[in-house]
């Protein structure tokens, strides 16, 4: 079969949901053995047409395009098969499977109901072992940075041939050196003739990975242009929202701001020594990695626990508090200006 240049073309699509249109009459096409980005605000449509592609939604009307030919999946197993695969924010993989029974997980080969080894494996883990040599085949996948995940999935559809690897946020949960080596492995896809469909809100990688983009807004196609047309970010994000954004936000120093909360030296079974303070004005965020960061070394996010030892939910053994009232605030809130000293120790 002859290749067209345009591995997919997407005419007029639709998909409606009750009281809502989520895509309404788009049309593009994707270039092969490109990096193809797709942009857009929440509820721009973005994940409705991935859903689409990869089988989970039908498509309301409208056709779609594959290799040059009718496009019509009914479901994530059989888009896999036409050679569409896609790397989801919440991986698909089974952390109590070995890194070899994921790649396989779905395909595999069976004699009368039982499980035979066949060259299907083999060559996975050449694929494997090609993109990211350090991971071991009978490794316990959930000894796996979340980076190394993504890997085992990347090289599993790779392995099947796929024309298409749809990339959903996959720099959300990883670090910067990995997202680094995510790049590499995305320039070394398209080398081998793969097409990669990268979706992220982070638009300094766009710029720095993609070929082409396409911005949705409001489930319409707003424009498919190369990103070497794109003059900056300002451009980008007026395609995105529909207006220019003439200045962005600077946090303002918290110098002149009242400490309405200090924590010094908070620790319990799972903190360690937390020390911080709390600006009047301020929206507070605690966050932390959630998951392994390494290999055989589990570190489950301290977040939740931080939160409950402020509330006293847990025991604290040893911090103090210095609590300053709110002076600005409703009747029921004033209380005398002086901090006050909690420790519950």
């Amino acid at each position: 079969m002859e290749l067209t240049e345009n591995v997919l073309e997407i005419r007029d699509l639709v998909k409606d949901f009750p009281g809502v249109r989520a895509v309404n009459n788009v049309s593009f096409d994707i270039k092969r053995n490109t990096v193809h980005c797709l942009v857009g605000e929440n509820g721009a449509g973005k994940s409705t047409l991935i859903k689409i592609l990869t089988g989970a939604y039908t498509r309301t009307s409208g056709k779609i395009l594959l290799n040059g030919e009718e496009y019509n999946p009914h479901n994530p197993r059989e888009a896999g098969q036409k050679g569409i695969s896609t790397l989801f924010q919440e991986l698909n993989v089974v952390d109590q499977l070995t890194v070899a029974d994921n790649l396989t997980l779905g395909m595999e080969d069976t004699t009368f109901g039982f499980l035979r080894k066949t060259d299907k494996i083999n060559k996975m883990v050449s694929v494997m072992n090609s993109i990211e040599p350090s991971i071991h085949p009978q490794q316990q996948v959930s000894t796996l940075s979340v980076a190394k995940k993504q890997i085992v999935e990347i090289a599993k559809a790779v392995a099947t041939e796929s024309d298409i690897i749809i990339m959903d946020e996959p720099t959300a949960a990883i670090s910067e050196s990995e997202i680094k080596r995510l790049f590499t492995i995305i320039q070394g896809l398209r080398e081998q003739n793969v097409t990669v469909i990268y979706i992220s809100h982070r638009l300094d990688e766009i710029f720095e990975i993609g070929d082409y983009v396409t911005v949705l807004r409001d489930g319409r196609h707003i424009d498919t242009k190369p990103l070497a047309e794109v003059k900056d970010r300002a451009e980008l994000i007026k395609m995105m929202i529909g207006k220019t954004v003439f200045e962005q936000y600077t946090p303002k120093e918290d110098a002149d701001r009242d400490v309405l909360l200090q924590v010094h030296h908070l620790s319990n079974h799972k903190l360690n020594d937390i020390s911080f303070d709390v600006h009047a004005g301020r929206l507070p965020v605690s966050t932390a990695w959630w998951g392994p960061v390494r290999p055989n070394s589990p570190a489950p996010s301290m977040a939740p626990t931080l939160t409950k030892a402020r509330f006293a939910l847990r025991t604290r053994s040893s911090s103090l508090l210095l609590i300053r009232p709110l002076r600005r605030a409703s009747p029921w809130y004033r209380r005398k200006e002086d901090p006050r000293v909690c420790s519950p120790f």
